[in-house]
């Protein structure tokens, strides 16, 4: 089939809900464990953001551990993937909501540091005079 001809389109979007990636990033054993955790967590805090009546401690409880999984790969790796998800929380989720409170009230302190040093950087760039670095 020749996909270049003007009956076929030539961008095919594709629909994939969150949710549905979830259950197989954990089941799965292809790959890292950290790797697997990375997806599961960004796919369900992408379902969360989407789907607010989901916004439940037994939902926020089945990825808090993952953060751990997290902490066990080398080091930077570790900061780069646990930045990048405490950014997507602090980003998305407004203070004191239920997915920002319950998720730091259930991860580990070391994963909880990193998500405090996230709001402390957001609050000195907040504090910080434009045009100033």
């Amino acid at each position: 089939m020749n996909l270049e001809t003007p009956f076929y389109p030539r961008v095919i979007h594709v629909i994939v809900r969150p949710r549905d990636l979830i259950e197989p990033a954990l089941r799965s054993k292809v790959g890292q464990p950290a790797d697997r955790a990375v997806m599961a967590i960004a796919m369900t805090l992408m379902h969360l953001y989407g789907n607010p009546h989901d916004r439940t401690e037994e939902r926020i409880a089945t990825i808090a551990p993952l953060f751990e999984i997290l902490l066990d790969q080398e080091p930077a790796r570790a900061s780069e993937d646990m930045r990048t998800l405490w950014q997507y929380v602090v980003d998305v989720f407004e203070p004191g909501s239920t997915v920002r409170e319950r998720l730091v009230a259930a991860v580990g302190p070391r994963a909880r540091e990193v998500y405090l040093d996230i709001v402390e950087e957001r609050r000195t760039e907040a504090a910080a005079p434009r045009g100033s670095s």
